[in-house]
Formats: C-alpha cells, structure tokens, sequence
C-alpha cells in the first residue's frame, strides 16, 4: 500500500491525509485536498517548520490526556521565523507548481 499512498500530517491543524501517489489527489473523497506543490523547501524553512509541527503535535498529545488543557498563549503564538516560513510556503508553492 505504501508504494500507492503517500501520508501526510497537516501541521496547523494535525489531521491525517493519504494521497494517491499517481494521481496526488487524497483518498478520502468527501472533500478531497489535491497536492499542487512538491518542490523542496531551503533548509532553514524546513527546520522551521519541522518545529512548528513537534510544538502541535505535543500540544494535541497533551490536549488527549487532559481534555481541560488549554495551552497558554505565549506556548501558541507564532514566532517571527514561524511566519516567516508560513509566508514563504504560500509564495514557494504558488512559484512551483506541479
């Protein structure tokens, strides 16, 4: 399966997506989200954003063990350098298509 499918983690928001690896387009075919960018990304932007991701994805591990936690807003807010990669991101993929 894995050789027809490609997983992938939204980072804002941690859900889970699988994509047809020929195609790009998700299998879930409710709303399915269709990869338009696979260019990769310089590695500062990546570092960035690999960070992003482990500070959400410990913040939904917490959130699991105790429902009535609500991260305290300076755990949350953006960096500059998390923005930064954010508006880069949309630019880069809009400059790279597939």
């Amino acid at each position: 399966m894995r050789e027809k499918t490609i997983f992938a983690r939204r980072i804002t928001t941690q859900s889970v997506h699988e994509f047809d690896r020929t195609t790009g387009v998700e299998t879930d075919d409710r709303n399915p989200v269709i990869i338009d960018c696979a260019a990769p990304l310089p590695t500062d932007i990546r570092d960035i954003l690999l960070d992003l991701d482990r500070k959400y994805r410990e913040s939904e591990y917490r959130y699991a063990e105790d429902p009535d936690w609500n991260a305290p807003d300076h755990e949350m807010k953006l960096t500059k350098d998390q923005i930064r990669a954010l508006v880069f991101i949309s630019k880069h993929c809009e400059d790279n298509p597939i």
